[in-house]
């Protein structure tokens, strides 16, 4: 029996809604990192990775 073409498609809305969430969290992820790293004494975006914002006190 065909589908009708009106009809909801939960498993398709979710994943349109994670792929417009993931092309929001990726400049929310830089400019908190960049926010981060620049307040964080001694460390250096040029020699440390972003992930390492996550060791120590604030991580």
């Amino acid at each position: 029996m065909p589908q009708d073409p009106t009809a909801f498609d939960r498993a398709a809305a979710v994943t349109r809604s994670l792929l417009g969430w993931g092309v929001v969290v990726g400049p929310f992820y830089l400019v908190i990192g960049v926010a981060l790293a620049l307040t964080r004494p001694g460390f250096d975006l040029s020699r440390h990775a972003l992930s390492l914002l996550t060791l120590g006190e604030f991580g």
